[in-house]
């Protein structure tokens, strides 16, 4: 089994070194980490994406994708680029980029918006 945990590049982020670029991106969850050793101990393997302005690198087909990039209003690209990978690949995903890309600044007003005491920026 293969899971594949997808981050983000924000889409004002121009260049990114993946040499050296390590540690949570703005916008992620952090859960590919946090969750690497059980995986790794039920002999499942756990490759990481970082999607944005880099042309992502191929991969071996993953049995399943984890979108950890949870902040559509800065990184509107890199949920594109996901949705489409999903869409060609038809892996199933966890988090979907779709719902995800509906719970920004708009998307939740839009939902949530004229409930009582709910107040927005």
């Amino acid at each position: 089994m293969l899971v594949l945990f997808v981050l983000g590049i924000p889409d004002t982020v121009d260049t990114v070194d993946e040499a050296t670029w390590s540690g949570p991106l703005a916008g992620n969850a952090p859960l590919g980490e946090a969750v690497r050793p059980a995986l790794e101990r039920r002999g499942w393997q756990v490759a990481a994406l970082r999607l944005g302005k880099t042309k992502p690198r191929r991969l071996k087909k993953p049995d399943v994708i984890v979108n950890c990039i949870c902040d559509p209003d800065i990184q509107s690209r890199s949920l594109g680029q996901l949705a489409e990978i999903v869409e060609q690949s038809g892996v199933p995903v966890l988090n979907a980029p779709s719902a995800v890309g509906r719970t920004g600044r708009v998307g939740a007003w839009e939902a949530l918006g004229g409930q009582a005491d709910v107040c927005f920026p």
